[in-house]
């Protein structure tokens, strides 16, 4: 790997910085297409700049990280979605991607209408996905943040 991309916390290495790219689309559906492709936002708004004058033109900006959860799946880890009840049981696993992705220092959480909670992480196995769900809902108790 290269070192430029990773960050040292403490003097040990630990997950690679995270670029962003900034992709130039246009069109919908059939007719969408990606036009460009920079690592500069202002180089992405100069190219749309550079076809002022063809009103035809609708361009859009994306933002997207390049290589996300290099790190995690470098390491075989894998996408789990749990459900878990406020006592701890767990109610559902399985390894599928998120529907909101993951996000919040790599961990998306929700509660379903029954109060329980949801969360997508990455984890080795089953048993490691549901100690980390496990640490996150004891976290949310004792911060009074269980819905």
């Amino acid at each position: 790997m290269d070192e430029s991309l990773i960050e040292k916390q403490n003097g040990n290495f630990a997950k690679p910085v995270l670029q962003a790219v900034f992709l130039v689309t246009r069109g919908d559906y059939s007719d969408y297409r990606v036009c460009a492709v920079f690592t500069e936002k202002a180089l992405a708004e100069k190219y749309i700049d550079s076809f002022k004058g063809n009103s035809y033109e609708k361009f859009r900006i994306e933002n997207y990280t390049l290589n996300p959860y290099q790190y995690e799946l470098k390491n075989d880890y894998k996408p789990f979605f749990l459900r878990m009840t406020k006592e701890g049981n767990c109610t559902e696993i399985n390894v599928k991607d998120s529907s909101y992705s993951f996000e919040d220092e790599d961990i998306d959480v929700g509660f379903d209408s029954n109060k329980n909670m949801y969360i997508s992480i990455f984890a080795k196995d089953e048993t490691h996905a549901i100690k980390i769900a496990n640490e996150k809902r004891v976290q949310l108790i004792a911060e009074n943040r269980w819905k």
